[in-house]
């Protein structure tokens, strides 16, 4: 019998959630590429994460509330691990993640595209007004 009691936390939550299972994974994959094409250039590595976060909440707000967004943002940090460098990595990330689903929860785009390019928007907006956290600069802002 299946049990979700073994899984790594962020697994649990998805788990819970599994009909949406493979639309959070969409999500995930295209921060993922969205943020590499937008800060591509190895300097620019704290600002990619920084926007890949904020983007991926503001979606996953605008397509399932903020409630399942915070969830599956606080589960991904939960196993960041112990060091300084970890510890600074997630409080960064979890800002981010704040940032990004409040954007997602002001987004009013009827179709997924509309509201990733006001996503996308928004964020890269953050970023250039320094206003996203970097872990490589131990916590400040981009």
């Amino acid at each position: 019998m299946f049990s979700i009691s073994g899984l790594l936390p962020e697994a649990k939550v998805c788990a819970m959630y599994f009909w949406r299972r493979s639309g959070m994974m969409e999500i995930t994959v295209w921060a993922l590429g969205e943020a590499k094409r937008a800060y591509s250039k190895k300097e620019d590595s704290a600002k990619q994460n920084a926007y890949r976060h904020c983007i991926w909440q503001a979606m996953r707000t605008w397509e399932y509330g903020s409630g399942t967004a915070r969830k599956l943002g606080n589960a991904h940090e939960v196993n960041a691990g112990n060091t300084n460098v970890a510890r600074l990595d997630s409080a960064a990330d979890s800002y981010n993640n704040i940032r990004g689903r409040e954007i997602g929860g002001q987004i009013t785009a009827w179709t997924a595209y509309g509201a990733r390019s006001a996503a996308c928007a928004r964020c890269k907006k953050l970023v250039n007004q320094h206003k996203l956290k970097s872990n490589a600069k131990k916590g400040a802002f981009v």
